[in-house]
């Protein structure tokens, strides 16, 4: 009942006092006054706050590590220019650069591994968890990998980007799907984790530099094992 009469308050508040500040309307006065009956109305119970996290159920699963954060332990966060010619060139160059990371994402889904290689300039890298490699090669290192693969599906999320110029960087957040068996889609290896890239501004648009993948946890069917090759 409480959290009924508090989503009540915020709707009318929203709907019918948009413009007042916080303190002032009709019905904000009351939402303090809501927030203190909480404790009483859902107590957590003593059982409940000591219970420690649920054990891993799949084997291949590891502990979350912490998302990665810059120097003084924050998560990056950009600073828009002030002048407004700059403000449009920044937000421009931000749209470009996720375009970037969805089509690396797109690409994947469409196991166009070479078509990946051309998102990387000349002397781009791609630095994975199994070995680094030239970004340019990406067909020949991955395309055999993948083929153990009979579908993926590639979500490329929570872009943090960071420009200088005519240099980038950014986090991406990755969760991946990897079909194992073409006649049951309920078997899949999953994988979630993030992208640390670098990008330079060229005259076909935004390119990798660098591109790194970590792992944060792993689930599901185990890696199935690549076909042979004739």
């Amino acid at each position: 009942m409480v959290s009924v009469l508090i989503k009540g308050v915020l709707t009318q508040a929203m709907r019918n006092e948009p413009h007042l500040d916080w303190d002032k309307g009709r019905f904000t006065p009351i939402f303090p006054k809501l927030m203190k009956l909480l404790p009483a109305a859902y107590p957590l119970s003593a059982t409940r706050s000591r219970r420690s996290w649920p054990p891993m159920e799949h084997e291949s699963m590891i502990r979350p590590t912490p998302a990665p954060t810059d120097r003084e332990g924050k998560t990056p966060m950009q600073t828009p220019p002030n002048e407004p010619q700059a403000q449009l060139r920044w937000l421009v160059d931000r749209a470009q650069i996720s375009d970037v990371l969805v089509e690396y994402a797109r690409r994947a889904d469409a196991a166009d591994w070479s078509g990946i290689g051309e998102l990387f300039t000349d002397d781009g890298q791609a630095v994975f968890p199994a070995g680094s490699f030239p970004g340019r090669n990406f067909g020949d290192a991955v395309g055999a990998v993948m083929a153990a693969f009979c579908g993926t599906h590639h979500l490329s999320t929570n872009h943090a980007i960071q420009i200088d110029g005519d240099r980038a960087n950014t986090r991406s957040y990755l969760q991946a799907t990897h079909l194992t068996d073409p006649d049951d889609n309920t078997q899949h290896h999953d994988v979630g984790g993030w992208y640390d890239n670098e990008l330079v501004r060229t005259p076909d648009g935004w390119r990798f530099t660098r591109v790194e993948l970590s792992f944060v946890w792993t689930a599901g069917a185990p890696w199935p094992t690549a076909p042979a090759v004739d």
